[in-house]
């Protein structure tokens, strides 16, 4: 597994340690992330308050995004990084005010966390310390707390290195390297796909949005986003009209959104809008830029800074009624409530292909053959549960007539070198909400690089799994 983790191991690590009190079922999880969920939640009320913005209005603008709702409802590391970055900026912050070395060492230690916790927490390092050299214009010795989530990041590869004897730092840039492509046609794909995930996964701010804009700013936009649009269809693939209509949309809501951020920067040019502008470009250049696809989890640390940024920029908002923000609100709760229930569909169907599975390829039918599976995330959950074995194309000895369960609609798949096979069976299940959040055939791909859009609506999709019996194969990967 080292081998293959390119993400530090701390929130495995405590989800292991909740585990050994509450145990690992689906539901013990779930709690455990909504626990993280609550403590994210809580910080952006309290840093809300350090960014001179209602507490109220951003709390709601960003937990009502598709973005916080899925990450709190999926069991990954990305909201507990998420959650350690919101508290040690609020804790550095204070600091600066109160000049507190207790504080400066609690946002250095939850620094080091975050960044253990996920490699985009290396860009919380650049944030602190663009706010300490704001707070009184000069480099100060505060600057010096920054080298204890450095510390602890070196002296977490160095440990790794003398267990594993591996660079685990040159293995993640190496997988990297290997996954992206720099021809110019492909970047600037990754641009505009890092601009409409952003309007997607982050429409829970749409109701205020377009209210803090003005007529001609708006005209300006959607001008843009159609010019990006049209370049965008000429050098991509073609796609249905329906998908292209939902692109368009989220594009524009993207453009909106760094429209804002600069607009801070022209406007008001003040600590805070400096701040948020570079809250808002870090993110993008790590999703765009530096992780090896775009994807919805790598623009998570979004959610707080286009909250305050709506906020900000809609100062009326702040006072309204609240019953009025959330009937404002309650149709982009809906909205994120029917993407995550696509992605709650999607993992009960990888848990019922496992139990079928399972009951159709019982030891009976077996008997001196070995039954496979290929395949990660919760679909790995639910065949490991079920006591199938994963296939490993370098070591497992497969023999003639073993089965192999291959899901089509993930990633990482290989076929074993010389592989020869029949195909016992294919199933094809379908989805019954018209909307997907991860399908190749639809073009969504909020998990990963499967499509330029997070999530797709109107265009039904099925998860299938072909069921493969081996005639012959050798061990490693077929070119």
């Amino acid at each position: 597994m080292y081998e293959n983790l390119l993400t530090p191991p701390l929130f495995s690590y405590l989800l292991a340690a909740w585990g050994e009190l509450f145990g690992l079922q689906e539901i013990s999880c779930h709690i455990f992330q909504l626990l993280v969920a609550l403590a994210a939640t809580a910080g952006i009320f309290f840093l809300a308050d350090e960014f001179e913005c209602d507490p109220f209005l951003v709390t709601l603008l960003s937990i009502v995004s598709p973005l916080f709702i899925l990450s709190a409802t999926v069991v990954m590391c990305d909201l507990l990084m998420l959650t350690f970055w919101i508290w040690s900026l609020l804790a550095w912050l204070k600091a600066l005010k109160r000049d507190s070395i207790i504080l400066f060492l609690v946002s250095s230690i939850l620094a080091a966390a975050c960044l253990l916790t996920k490699y985009n927490g290396a860009f919380l390092l650049i944030l602190l310390g663009t706010a300490g050299f704001l707070h009184r214009c000069r480099i100060e010795r505060h600057l010096l707390w920054l080298c204890v989530p450095v510390a602890a990041l070196i002296l977490y590869w160095l440990a790794m290195s003398a267990r594993y004897h591996m660079d685990i730092g040159g293995n993640t840039a190496s997988y990297i390297d290997e996954n992206r492509s720099f021809a110019p046609l492909p970047v600037f794909r990754s641009v505009i796909a890092g601009i409409v995930f952003s309007g997607a996964i982050l429409a829970g701010v749409f109701p205020f949005l377009f209210f803090a804009l003005k007529r001609k700013e708006v005209i300006g936009i959607v001008v843009s986003a159609l010019v990006l649009e049209f370049i965008f269809s000429k050098t991509g693939e073609p796609s249905l009209p329906l998908w292209s209509l939902q692109h368009g949309m989220w594009l524009v809501a993207g453009v909106a959104l760094l429209w804002l951020a600069t607009r801070e920067i022209f406007y008001r040019n003040d600590r805070i809008g400096i701040l948020l502008f570079l809250w808002l470009g870090l993110a993008g250049v790590f999703s765009v830029g530096v992780n090896w696809c775009v994807n919805g989890r790598s623009l998570i640390t979004l959610i707080p800074a286009v909250g305050l940024l709506v906020a900000r920029a809609e100062s009326k908002a702040a006072h309204f009624p609240r019953r009025l923000v959330l009937v404002c609100l309650l149709p982009m709760i809906i909205f994120s409530c029917v993407v995550s229930s696509a992605d709650y569909e999607m993992a009960s169907i990888n848990k019922n292909v496992a139990t079928t599975i399972n009951d159709q390829f019982n030891q009976a039918y077996l008997k001196n053959r070995s039954l496979w599976f290929e395949g990660h995330w919760g679909f790995q959950y639910y065949m490991d549960r079920q006591g199938v074995q994963a296939l490993d194309v370098w070591d497992s000895i497969i023999k003639p007539d073993d089965i192999l369960i291959f899901p089509v609609n993930l990633s990482d798949l290989y076929i074993p070198r010389k592989a020869t096979f029949i195909t016992q069976k294919k199933l094809s299940i379908p989805h019954s909400l018209p909307v997907t959040v991860m399908n190749k055939f639809s073009g969504a791909g909020y998990y990963g690089a499967f499509g330029d859009l997070p999530f797709v609506f109107g265009m039904k999709a099925t998860e299938d799994v072909d069921v493969l019996m081996f005639t012959s194969a050798q061990h490693g990967i077929a070119d």
